[in-house]
């Protein structure tokens, strides 16, 4: 069973993962677009009609799109480096707690983030 620390982790390296990913796919689809425009030939021009492949060359002349995809990523990996270095050495408590008149429930919670564990 994975903990916190484990799942953060590997959440931050798959994020890394998909920067790169990301930076080579759009430096492959350039490149790709580029070859495209030195072609003697109007075979592009043509296919350019069915809509999807119109909509990917769009996307690749997006800077926008890619730097709005980019910014997100480095802004997901700043939260999970954040959550890593601000995360809880929990104190587990078990309480009980009414839950009406006639009822009541263990939980079991962090006494110092407050964060539930599932018993």
């Amino acid at each position: 069973m994975s903990n916190e620390f484990e799942i953060l982790m590997d959440m931050l390296t798959h994020i890394d993962s998909d920067l790169n990913h990301f930076e080579s796919s759009k430096q492959k689809a350039l490149k790709i677009k580029e070859s495209m425009k030195h072609l003697n030939t109007n075979y592009f021009k043509k296919i350019q009609r069915h809509n999807l492949f119109r909509q990917y060359l769009e996307f690749i002349d997006d800077a926008h799109s890619w730097h709005n995809i980019q910014n997100n990523l480095q802004e997901l990996k700043s939260f999970v480096k954040e959550q890593l270095k601000n995360r809880c050495n929990h104190i587990w408590i078990t309480d009980l707690i009414d839950i009406d008149p006639d009822r009541s429930k263990t939980i079991c919670y962090c006494s110092l983030c407050e964060v539930e564990k599932r018993l």
